[in-house]
């Protein structure tokens, strides 16, 4: 008689909620994207990143100098990264990502000293930073929510490599996960968290500011939703629920914008 076999012990990734294993199933392919020059994307040694959510809001910026894949995959898909640990980024709000692959940091130059290097390619990667931070701000029609705990120091700008983007967002979930009132939950949320954050730890004026960032994110997409049910709802009804009964047989007096 044969012994029955033993049950496969389940992968963390089958562990996972099907949306998450399908954003890093895309994240995975983006980091495996070939760039102009041949090699992946995630390969870069040396880069610059940027978060945008569903509403095309540029939410992180960021620099890596020990590899870009490593990098986006901490923040991404690895909860020890501190970012998501003190709930600045929620990587469910994470849409797109775009990198900016510095292939020419791959390497020491033969006739430069590597303390002499280490110090160049930080201060060539801090002018990227904020080169692309302040580019973003001021693009037209851009909204910026840097949620960063510290933003990018002022530096001259420099030029910088081709980008290369990708949606992690499966088009067959993008309508339930885009959903404003999912959103606002998965917000309100983060908020929550990160306010508890807040009162039990002495955290930084940075911190502080991220919860402003993401109070006005949440105000901003509840009174977006807000706006589209009032417009969608005809205006005896609307004044029905937004007016209560009690209030009419009172005499009380409508609000002019009502």
């Amino acid at each position: 008689m044969r012994k029955a076999r033993k049950p496969k012990k389940p992968t963390r990734e089958s562990q996972l909620s099907p949306d998450v294993r399908e954003q890093r199933r895309l994240i995975a392919l983006f980091l495996g994207m070939a760039c102009d020059n041949g090699r992946k994307i995630g390969t870069a040694a040396c880069g610059i990143y940027a978060f945008f959510d569903f509403d095309g809001a540029a939410i992180y910026v960021g620099q890596t100098k020990e590899r870009v894949s490593t990098r986006i995959r901490r923040h991404m898909t690895n909860r020890r990264t501190d970012a998501v640990a003190m709930k600045v980024l929620d990587p469910a709000e994470v849409a797109k990502i775009r990198v900016w692959p510095f292939w020419d940091l791959q390497t020491t130059p033969a006739d430069e000293g590597k303390k002499v290097w280490a110090r160049r390619r930080s201060a060539i990667l801090d002018a990227a930073e904020w080169t692309v931070y302040d580019a973003l701000r001021n693009q037209p029609d851009m909204v910026i929510d840097i949620l960063n705990e510290k933003l990018p120091p002022k530096r001259d700008p420099i030029e910088l490599p081709k980008f290369y983007e990708a949606s992690i967002v499966n088009p067959a979930s993008s309508d339930r996960l885009n959903h404003k009132d999912e959103r606002i939950a998965r917000r309100a949320s983060t908020i929550a968290a990160l306010a508890q954050i807040v009162k039990e730890r002495d955290v930084s004026l940075g911190l502080r500011r991220t919860l402003i960032k993401q109070a006005d994110r949440l105000h901003r997409l509840a009174e977006e939703r807000f706006d589209q049910l009032v417009a969608e709802t005809p205006p005896d009804e609307a004044e029905r629920e937004l007016i209560g009964k009690e209030a009419e047989d009172i005499g009380v007096a409508r609000p002019a914008n009502a």
